[in-house]
């Protein structure tokens, strides 16, 4: 698993970040995985992360999803 930078918002978004997380693992089924066979191939996701503003969790960062791709560049 390779992490990338977390990109956190300025100004006004402060309270928002961004990281791209890319692992590499084997395609589990279609025409993919029966061509690569036992080849991994990389897969990146990014973490659209809140930081909590007020409750119980103030000031802790949270996910508040997650797309498949690099969002963050």
């Amino acid at each position: 698993m390779r992490a990338g930078v977390v990109v956190v918002g300025g100004g006004r978004h402060d309270n928002k970040a961004v990281q791209a997380v890319e692992v590499m693992a084997k395609p589990r089924h279609g025409a993919a995985a029966a061509a690569s066979g036992s080849a991994l191939r990389p897969y990146t996701y990014t973490f659209c992360l809140e930081r909590l503003e007020n409750g119980p969790c103030k000031d802790c960062w949270m996910v508040a999803g997650v797309r498949m791709g690099n969002y963050a560049l």
